[in-house]
């Protein structure tokens, strides 16, 4: 995995709720829309899995940006581990099969040990839509254990947990190049209006 910890400007970008259409100096876009930006495409607002490039995952991205939405504005800082997972993420519909029956029943097993319903996530993972809807619940049900149904120290564990539980889900099949650090510094700050085109 690349290392990020050096790329301050990506650091600094402040992840927000909802689409929009352009970052401003202080960042301010969603996880998907970042991960357009330091991938090298031009920015573009994202509402749907229908704006993701063709190189992201449909199921990974969509699970993000349902979370995205679904996150308070200091948890969904904690996605930022994800910007740089994206681009390249994409894999043929076995593997992305294999990534949501793997995200399904670990999200079982952690709503199991925290104590919270089983019944808000599809099991219907065939077809893309069917692993569209999942991956959308998938992300509200993680979001919703985390702001409204947990108490706070156990929110932050399980929350932990479930992106845990996402970041092996990258790591089944396909995985994305090792990102030039420096280039996506210099993308990040041009992005920001730090520097330009």
């Amino acid at each position: 995995m690349t290392d990020i910890s050096n790329i301050q400007d990506l650091l600094d970008w402040r992840l927000l709720t909802g689409s929009h259409e352009w970052p401003g100096p202080d960042g301010g876009t969603c996880i998907n829309e970042a991960a357009i930006v330091v991938a090298g495409f031009h920015y573009s607002p994202v509402g749907g899995p229908e704006d993701f490039p063709p190189c992201f995952s449909t199921e990974l991205g969509m699970l993000l940006l349902s979370l995205n939405d679904a996150l308070s504005d200091e948890r969904r800082q904690k996605l930022m581990r994800f910007v740089l997972r994206l681009p390249g993420s994409k894999d043929v519909a076995k593997v992305e099969r294999r990534r949501c029956r793997f995200l399904h029943d670990g999200i079982r097993g952690l709503l199991v040990k925290y104590g919270l319903p089983l019944d808000s996530i599809s099991s219907q993972l065939r077809s893309l839509d069917d692993r569209r809807v999942f991956a959308g619940q998938a992300g509200e049900t993680i979001g919703a254990a985390a702001e409204h149904n947990l108490a706070s120290v156990q929110a932050d564990a399980f929350l932990d947990g479930a992106l845990d539980l996402l970041e092996q889900a990258f790591a089944i099949g396909r995985q994305a190049k090792p990102a030039d650090t420096a280039l996506i510094q210099a993308r990040a700050a041009r992005a920001r209006g730090m520097q330009p085109a």
